[in-house]
């Protein structure tokens, strides 16, 4: 921010400056000049300003130089005397106006012969000027420098407990939020692994078993899992839902023996799964959850198996 009002106050003290100069007698008739393009009569008006240190008849030199080089030659001596004035102005008050036409003259070899070493020493005063504004201005951004909000940090919490369902009745969930959403996973079983051997319906005839007649013993047995997951979102501060899917498969086991027909002897016992009694395909879930201060937390839901077969569910397990 000071280095542009520096600037500015730059520029209007020049402006300021040169309005002034300019409203002299001998600056306007060689504005006047200029404006017919005499170049000859405009070099006599400004050459009283040059005896003067006149910066803008100076200036206007300049362009006479490089506008009409067939009075360079005259114009030498008046040019040199110019450049000692840009110079001790240049020197005593930092003016980097007449700083600028010092490395302009000396580069092009206006007024003079070029010169590098001058002009580049003269550049090197004026980047000096800068220098400190610009370290300043750097110093001030630093110091007004903004506090920036930490950075926010993402919050992640695990979870992992008990799930079951009438139907499935032992089942763990677990799963992983991220501040307000996460995932999970669910695998439930009612603990059963019977193994059959052969398939029958609901009336008891056995596929295939064209041998014996099947004698049922009574005994039923069901094996059933689900296993699905999906995303759970933070609705409350201590509230979670969750929705998901998966598959699931339950199976209907009864247990025969069966007679001979030419052998009066028994088949051994074995299991058939009835298939009008079995099911798997779609499975769902639904549920909510409640935290319990920072650790536990309690569920409820249903699932749902194949858009038609609902059951409730719940469960129980920590955060951590």
């Amino acid at each position: 921010m000071k280095k542009v009002s520096f600037i500015i106050v730059l520029l209007i003290t020049v402006c300021v400056g040169i309005t002034a100069q300019k409203q002299t007698d001998y600056n306007r008739s060689g504005d006047e000049a200029m404006s017919r393009l005499d170049y000859g009569a405009a070099k006599l008006y400004y050459e009283e300003g040059v005896s003067k240190c006149d910066t803008y008849s100076i200036i206007q030199l300049i362009t006479v130089w490089v506008a009409d080089s067939s009075m360079r030659q005259s114009m030498r001596l008046v040019m040199n005397k110019g450049l000692d004035c840009l110079t001790n102005i240049a020197m005593d008050s930092k003016d980097t106006v007449c700083m600028q036409k010092l490395v302009y003259c000396y580069r092009e070899g206006v007024g003079t012969s070029v010169d590098m070493t001058k002009a580049n020493y003269w550049q090197n005063q004026l980047r000096a000027l800068e220098r400190p504004s610009v370290n300043t201005s750097n110093n001030e951004q630093k110091n007004t420098k903004t506090v920036k909000k930490p950075a926010r940090t993402t919050k992640t919490n695990f979870f992992f407990g008990y799930n079951g369902s009438v139907l499935t009745p032992v089942g763990l969930k677990a799963g992983i939020v991220f501040n307000s959403i996460g995932i999970y996973a669910k695998y439930a079983t009612n603990l059963s692994t019977m193994k059959y051997t052969e398939i029958c319906d609901l009336n008891g005839n056995i596929e295939g078993l064209n041998d014996a007649y099947p004698n049922y013993l009574g005994n039923k047995k069901t094996n059933a899992y689900a296993m699905t997951g999906g995303l759970i979102i933070k609705a409350l501060p201590q509230l979670y839902l969750s929705v998901g899917g998966g598959v699931w498969q339950y199976e209907t086991l009864f247990q025969f023996n069966a007679v001979g027909i030419t052998e009066a002897q028994l088949k051994p016992a074995f299991w058939a799964k009835n298939k009008d009694w079995s099911y798997s395909g779609i499975a769902a879930d639904i549920d909510a959850t409640l935290r319990i201060g920072k650790t536990f937390y309690c569920s409820a839901g249903c699932s749902v198996y194949n858009f038609k077969y609902v059951y409730a569910n719940g469960g129980i397990g920590v955060f951590f």
